[in-house]
């Protein structure tokens, strides 16, 4: 059985697009094979949407100040604060160390396998938290925020705090 006659501008329309990929498949088999880690540098680009708007949000808000005028005298007992975000608490603690450094300790409730230490003068520091969500970490004075990713596989952040 021979398929049904095509008019004669169908038959040239697939003509021209089986040469078209034809030569696209000739240009592809051409090309260098993309980067390693282009895949995951893709992946993290579809987060800077969301990054860029929680920046915003607090690039415009008073940071938390943590430390104390006493810290660089060093401090007699360590400042402490909390914080509520969604269904999470978290406990941070913040005393003097060496000169230009502070030691943050803390707990994320319910616990979080790790915290990263973000601010506008370093990349996120990752440090890991035990079975309990208690975390603690050397981190030099500057502004940072504590930021995690919950059970959810969301990320949240406390609001900037001034070491």
């Amino acid at each position: 059985m021979t398929p049904p006659p095509q008019p004669e501008n169908d038959r040239s329309e697939n003509e021209a697009d089986n040469e078209l990929l034809g030569r696209l498949s000739l240009a592809i088999a051409d090309a260098d094979p993309p980067p390693d880690g282009l895949a995951d540098v893709a992946m993290r680009a579809l987060t800077w949407d969301v990054e860029l708007g929680l920046l915003a949000g607090v690039v415009d808000a008073e940071p938390v100040l943590v430390r104390d005028s006493s810290a660089g005298r060093g401090m007699a007992a360590p400042t402490e604060k909390s914080f509520e975000i969604d269904d999470y608490a978290i406990d941070v603690a913040v005393e003097s160390a060496q000169t230009g450094s502070v030691v943050v300790r803390g707990i994320v409730t319910p616990p979080v396998d790790r915290v990263f230490f973000t601010g506008p003068a370093f990349s996120p520091r990752p440090v890991e938290c035990d079975e309990y969500g208690r975390f603690e970490a050397e981190v030099a004075i500057s502004t940072v925020a504590v930021e995690f990713i919950g059970s959810d596989d969301l990320a949240r952040r406390t609001p900037l705090l001034d070491l």
